[in-house]
């Protein structure tokens, strides 16, 4: 009975909330770019929402078998922070080798990569199922360059 109520909770909790961002998505799309960069022999995609001139930066990683679409719903939802979104090595738009190892420590080093080329020196994390992993990873290997 406890675990219904929460459950009931929690999704009208996440309806209010998404109801109340739906007017931030309209606002932020003319600041919307796709990108792809090189990293090692992988061509990865990634995209930039929200106020590129913004003192923070929030970064979007998605699961395994996933891609930048499982965000679609929150990246536009921060008018005044810089939002990125990687499609990891091997996933969503990103280029695909069935040869390959695809590794956490590959996936930090790539978003290492991107964060650099992009002249962003500290970010907020955020990671859905593996992706969460490798947020971990990656705040372990890089606390410096995360502030969430």
């Amino acid at each position: 009975m406890m675990k219904n109520i929460k459950l009931m909770f929690s999704l009208i909790i996440l309806t209010v909330l998404l109801a109340s961002f739906s007017g931030c998505r309209a606002k932020n799309q003319n600041n919307f770019k796709r990108k792809v960069i090189r990293y090692e022999s992988y061509e990865i995609n990634y995209e930039l929402y929200g106020d590129p001139k913004a003192e923070k930066t929030l970064v979007f990683i998605h699961g395994w078998c996933g891609s930048i679409n499982v965000w679609k719903n929150q990246l536009n939802a921060f008018p005044d922070y810089k939002v990125l979104a990687i499609d990891l090595p091997g996933h969503g738009r990103s280029s695909k080798d069935v040869n390959a190892e695809y590794s956490i420590g590959l996936f930090v080093n790539s978003i290492s990569f991107i964060l650099e080329k992009e002249n962003i020196e500290e970010a907020f994390i955020f990671g859905h199922s593996m992706g969460f992993a490798v947020s971990e990873v990656f705040a372990l290997k890089h606390p410096e360059k995360v502030f969430g």
